[in-house]
């Protein structure tokens, strides 16, 4: 049965790799991605031989964001319904930014909307020069906001700020400017690449790197609680069902401007 997120490999080093395996629509994910993506997680925590996690995307791009014909089906759910999608969007996400071994991802092409988040949620990023990241929901009349903490650790407030705000697209040299990415490659060696970073891991003792990794994950909690994270789940759900929301959607499957876009 095809899977659009799979455990591709775990190598006798202990390196397992997650890759998302829907290519025709730039990895975008929908709820059995989310779910197969949370299932693979909770296999590999589970096993005590894996000491590094690579993600990375079949095909041209890393990930696209949600599939946005599968969040305009969403849409026309009730508020209990899509409180559901935004808790599994962002309990996914949560648990891949405190999954307790390094996580690397491997960016090719684009990396769009949760996309972003995804990589926020990974320790070290690497991407090809080539890769182009947004932080893009605003575009569609959507919020990003339960990935805002994860980007407000790695870039800041400040560049959030902006990018969430326009939602305009960056290059992976402006995305290693402002701590996005960690390192930039030539296309096709971002393998090469990441071998270099897996090496040193693997140089460092695994209790040693599992409790170092827990303390990063206290100190970073500067933006966020429980309480917090429900709120901005409340508010990402109520969002996509309001009437700017069905119109940013609409306007991406009809491939025209929403009525909201001034030149």
């Amino acid at each position: 049965m095809d899977t659009p997120v799979c455990i591709s490999d775990i190598s006798a080093r202990g390196i397992a790799t997650i890759e998302f395996t829907r290519p025709n629509v730039n990895n975008a994910y929908d709820e059995k991605f989310l779910k197969a993506l949370a299932e693979c997680m909770e296999q590999l925590k589970r096993d005590r031989t894996v000491r590094v996690l690579l993600l990375k995307g079949r095909g041209e791009n890393f990930q696209a964001g949600a599939d946005l014909e599968w969040l305009a089906r969403v849409s026309r759910q009730d508020i209990t319904a899509n409180r559901a999608i935004s808790s599994l969007t962002a309990e996914t996400l949560w648990s891949l930014d405190t999954f307790s071994k390094p996580t690397i991802a491997l960016v090719q092409g684009v990396c769009m909307g949760g996309g972003t988040g995804i990589v926020a949620s990974c320790d070290i990023v690497l991407a090809e020069k080539t890769a182009s990241f947004a932080v893009s929901e605003v575009l569609w009349g959507l919020v990003a906001n339960i990935i805002f903490p994860q980007l407000a650790n790695k870039i800041g407030v400040s560049n959030l700020r902006r990018f969430a705000l326009t939602g305009e697209r960056f290059s992976a040299f402006e995305a290693h400017r402002i701590g996005l990415v960690s390192e930039i490659c030539a296309e096709g060696e971002l393998h090469t690449l990441s071998d270099y970073f897996v090496s040193k891991l693997l140089r460092a003792a695994p209790d040693a790197v599992d409790v170092s990794k827990a303390a990063l994950q206290r100190i970073g909690q500067l933006y966020i609680d429980r309480f917090e994270r429900d709120h901005l789940i409340e508010e990402h759900a109520a969002k996509r069902l309001d009437g700017e929301a069905r119109e940013g959607i609409a306007s991406f499957g009809k491939k025209k401007k929403p009525d909201w876009f001034v030149e």
